[in-house]
């Protein structure tokens, strides 16, 4: 929006207009200036400060199949939580979802499991009104054979595979 400038003789009432109810597309006014309407004794700038609109998040869930018990944690240490890719002043942004079986960029992949087709909801998209939920389905790996080898001492016998 461009600047406006009026001009007026000194101590005239001013009214720096209606900024706060023009509708901006994604733009809400964060406060109304203490000194939006007044006297002209000096020059004096009237600003308005305005936010984007908060659209939807974007959350992801991260679940074994057939269970909703939360798999992803940000760290080793962190609970299991979903993911919430925040809507604030994100409108017409783009966004990314991310399987988490395998290390990404900046995170902690999920141990012992691995993603089954495809996730359920839009995995990537651009931030709207719209709050959108995307779930990904583990599976757990297989743990690997074990084998028990026993050595008796005196004869180096070596027993079996089980």
């Amino acid at each position: 929006m461009p600047d406006v400038v009026t001009r007026a003789e000194r101590y005239r009432v001013y009214n720096s207009g209606n900024h706060y109810s023009i509708r901006i597309l994604k733009w809400i006014l964060a406060n109304l200036p203490a000194n939006a309407n007044g006297s002209y004794t000096a020059d004096t700038t009237v600003t308005y400060h305005y936010l984007q609109k908060k659209w939807g998040d974007v959350t992801v869930h991260h679940y074994e199949t057939g269970k909703t018990d939360e798999l992803y944690a940000v760290s080793a240490t962190a609970t299991p939580a979903a993911e919430v890719l925040s809507g604030a002043r994100q409108m017409g942004k783009p966004y990314q979802t991310y399987r988490r079986d395998v290390s990404t960029a900046g995170s902690y992949p999920i141990p012992h499991y691995h993603l089954v087709g495809t996730p359920t909801g839009p995995a990537s998209g651009t931030f709207d009104a719209t709050a959108k939920t995307v779930t990904y389905f583990y599976e757990r790996n297989d743990a690997p054979d074990v084998t028990k080898k026993y050595v008796d001492i005196d004869s180096r016998c070596k027993s079996h595979k089980t």
